[in-house]
Formats: structure tokens, C-alpha cells, sequence
């Protein structure tokens, strides 16, 4: 999975008033950015479900997961004080990329 987070600011911003922009979080598989999760909860996975708008204003920050023992080891993701939606396993899994060269 690769989870990321991006900020775009209020057009609205001045020098007085910076604005607070919306900030999102993007989840994708990363072997081929597929859509993983069904954000928007229409029970459908399609392009609208890789991002979702966060809660928190301003610029966000990245995710952070925690391995809390009250859970059994399972481990999860916080962005901020939102939980993301991430399936987080503690057994490594090798992971390739490669170039496709065109003829």
C-alpha cells in the first residue's frame, strides 16, 4: 500500500488570512495504483475512492502507525488524529519494480 498525504491551498488565501486549504489523503496499492479501500462508502471501488478529504485544516502530516499491545499487535495508521483505513501486516513482503522499455 502506498499512503500519502497533499494539501491544496484556499484560493482565497492572502498575505493576512493564509486560509485552510483542504488536505487529503491518498491511499493506493503500490504495485500498480490500483484503488485499495472504498473511502466514500458507496460500497463500489472505483477512481473517487484512492483519495479522501481529512478533517484536520492546514497541511497534514504523514502517516504514522502505531503497534499498540491493547490491540494484540495489530498495527495501525494515524494521519494527524484520523485513523486511516490501512490494512498493516508485520510480515515483510518483497516488493519489485521494473522498467518496461518500449521497441
Amino acid at each position: 500500500q502506498l499512503v500519502f498525504t497533499t494539501f491544496d491551498p484556499s484560493s482565497s488565501a492572502s498575505a493576512c488570512d493564509p486560509g485552510l486549504g483542504t488536505a487529503r489523503m491518498y491511499i493506493l496499492s503500490a504495485t500498480d495504483g490500483r484503488t485499495l479501500f472504498d473511502l466514500n462508502g458507496d460500497d463500489v471501488l472505483d477512481v473517487s475512492d484512492r483519495s479522501d478529504v481529512l478533517k484536520l485544516r492546514g497541511i497534514p502530516p504523514g502517516m504514522t502507525v502505531l503497534f499498540p499491545e491493547a490491540t494484540d499487535g495489530r498495527a495501525f495508521g494515524l494521519i494527524g488524529t484520523e485513523k486511516a483505513p490501512v490494512q498493516i501486516t508485520t510480515d515483510p513482503q518483497r516488493t519489485y519494480w521494473y522498467e518496461l522499455k518500449e521497441e
